[in-house]
Parts: C-alpha cells; structure tokens; sequence
C-alpha cells in the first residue's frame, strides 16, 4: 500500500509537472499606421492571439499605436518604445490565468518601418510587425 501511494503520488507530480511546461502563446501583430499632426488618420493590419493551436483575433485599435509626433525618432526606437509601452498590457489582459512571474517571453521584431516628413503638414506612416512568444518557465 505505501509503495501504491509513492507511486501515485509521482505520477501526479509529473502530471502536474507536464501540465506546466506545455504553456506556449503566441501574440501576432502585423499593422500600418498613419498620422498627421492632429490625429490618427488610419490603422490596418491583423492581429491575433494562438492559445492551444487556437487563433483569435485581435482587435488593433486596442493596441495604441501611433507614429511619432517628431521627425527624429527611428524606426526601431519607435517599435521598441511601443513594446516597452504596452507589452505588459497585452500580455495581462490576453493571458487570463497565467502568473506573469513564471513566463518567459521571447520578442521577435520582425518588421519595423518609420517614414516621416515635414512638408506642409507634417505626417508619419509606421509599419510594425512583431512576435510575442510566451512559454511557461
């Protein structure tokens, strides 16, 4: 009977074990952005969330993103500030349930663009495209 209960009790170690490092997100965003001085003139792309080999879709006006206000940011600046910004955000509010202590987060820039100009009016288009990889430490 006490070797049963060791035995059991192992397999639900693993179990539980197992259970705990086969957590992969992936949050996919590939958007345009374009502003004016005043306001965000337009905003296309895609978004989307894979949970278990599930894609959702996510909705880009919820990501905040707009090109800068000023001619001398670059485009990585601009890309990098933005995930610093509201990665956070997008991982808390898309990861119910998950402790963010015990993830690992891997960042994948794959595009990033900024072309800005001062003629007249001033007017930014920013194409930015990245991967966020969450996997369970």
């Amino acid at each position: 009977m006490k070797c049963l209960l060791r035995l059991l009790t192992l397999v639900g170690i693993f179990a539980l074990w197992g259970e705990a490092h086969s957590y992969e997100v992936i949050i996919d965003i590939d958007i345009t952005v374009k502003t004016t001085e005043k306001e965000l003139n337009d905003l296309s792309g895609q978004a989307f969330i894979e949970k278990n080999n599930i894609k959702t879709p996510l909705d880009i006006s919820t990501l905040q993103i707009a090109a800068p206000a000023d001619t001398s940011v670059n485009a990585e600046e601009w890309a990098l500030d933005w995930i610093g910004e509201h990665g956070h955000e997008i991982l808390e509010s898309h990861l119910e349930g998950l402790d963010l202590d015990l993830v690992e987060t891997e960042i994948d820039l794959r595009k990033n663009k900024l072309r800005c100009r001062k003629r007249g009016t001033f007017s930014c288009q920013g194409e930015l495209s990245v991967r966020l990889r969450v996997t369970r430490s």
